[in-house]
């Protein structure tokens, strides 16, 4: 299966949602790691670049600690 724009946006609008990276994958079939590279807008190249994945976790937690606070 190739992922195409329409479900990189339907993974992103679940998981805005509530819904957890585990659920999502669940739902639509796709594994964990493909919907959490949805979520956090990485790419497979950045996959095993250890500088970057680095950066985009550290961006996604601070993401999700903002969004902790608004709410």
């Amino acid at each position: 299966m190739i992922l195409t724009e329409k479900d990189r946006k339907e993974i992103k609008g679940l998981h805005a949602a509530g819904n957890s990276v585990r659920s999502v994958s669940d739902a639509l079939g796709w594994s964990y790691t493909t919907v959490y590279m949805v979520v956090t807008g990485r790419a497979w190249s950045d996959y095993y670049d250890k500088a970057r994945s680095r950066e985009y976790v550290r961006a996604y937690r601070e993401r999700k600690r903002m969004k902790g606070q608004a709410a």
